[in-house]
């Protein structure tokens, strides 16, 4: 379902910010592959906790090829703001999800960041795997850098 909802490539050029030039084109889509399923895994178990809480759509707000989706799920005991940054190309897509004032995008830039500031793309390619694995087998590690 996200795959229809995510548009992974521009998620991932964002989050790779510079560094994106670094990858050839077939380590832009091994990235992407990778990146996309890191998280899909991350993010689908944290959705798995919600049960029946209330989504409200707040606002939205569309300039050119760009929209801004602002929700809000209300929990038992708070309110949680949601806003999907989306572009449009044959439909509107999400590149980039804000959760509380944190951005997605920026959170992995700055991860990314330093590490291809140290290594080579295959390397952060590899430590996204290495984290794919880690979560399959049932471990919380944080962050791609740890």
């Amino acid at each position: 379902m996200a795959d229809g909802f995510f548009d992974w490539r521009e998620l991932s050029r964002r989050a790779a910010a510079e560094g994106w030039a670094k990858f050839s084109p077939k380590q832009q889509d091994d990235f992407v592959t990778a990146f996309s399923e890191l998280l899909q895994k991350t993010y689908i178990r944290k959705l798995e906790k919600y049960n029946n809480e209330k989504v409200t759509y707040l606002k939205e707000q569309i300039e050119a090829d760009k929209a801004f989706i602002n929700t809000q799920v209300t929990m038992k005991d708070k309110a949680i703001p949601i806003n999907y940054i989306m572009i449009k190309h044959d439909k509107w897509m999400v590149y980039d999800v804000v959760v509380e004032g944190v951005s997605l995008v920026k959170n992995y830039r700055t991860q990314f960041a330093k590490i291809l500031s140290r290594e080579a793309p295959d390397a952060l390619i590899q430590r996204i795997k290495d984290k794919i694995k880690s979560l399959d087998e049932g471990k919380n590690v944080d962050d791609v850098a740890g």
